[in-house]
């Protein structure tokens, strides 16, 4: 038995042998080390790809905030013109009835309020 240990270990550790396992370990090293280049390639595109769509919702936040911010002014100014046209309506009315201009006084008043607070928001 302690013959035939003497022997494979003479066929595995045999200098031909030595050779070509020392080739077969420097090209599982050369693969290992392009895997490993490859893995960190991935990883850093992963890590860019995060960047992307953190940037990209971002972007979707800001970009709902611009639009409630728009339909909010724009609800703001469709209720402006509406008092506006209201008052156009009254004094245009007042006139026709000849009102005293006190009234009317009191309406143009109104209006140039209003066109102060669309000059201050």
């Amino acid at each position: 038995m302690e013959n035939n240990f003497d022997e494979m270990r003479e066929e595995v550790f045999s200098p031909s042998n030595f050779s070509e396992l020392k080739e077969e370990l420097r090209t599982q090293h050369k693969e290992t080390k392009n895997l490993e280049k490859r893995v960190e390639e991935l990883i850093a595109r992963v890590i860019n790809a995060e960047k992307v769509i953190n940037e990209m919702t971002a972007m979707k936040t800001m970009t709902r905030e611009i639009r409630d911010k728009y339909t909010s002014f724009s609800n703001r100014l469709d209720q402006l013109e509406e008092r506006v046209s209201a008052i156009e309506d009254q004094m245009n009315e007042m006139k026709r009835e000849e009102k005293p201009k006190e009234r009317v006084s009191v309406i143009e008043d109104q209006m140039n309020e209003m066109k102060k607070d669309v000059n201050q928001k």
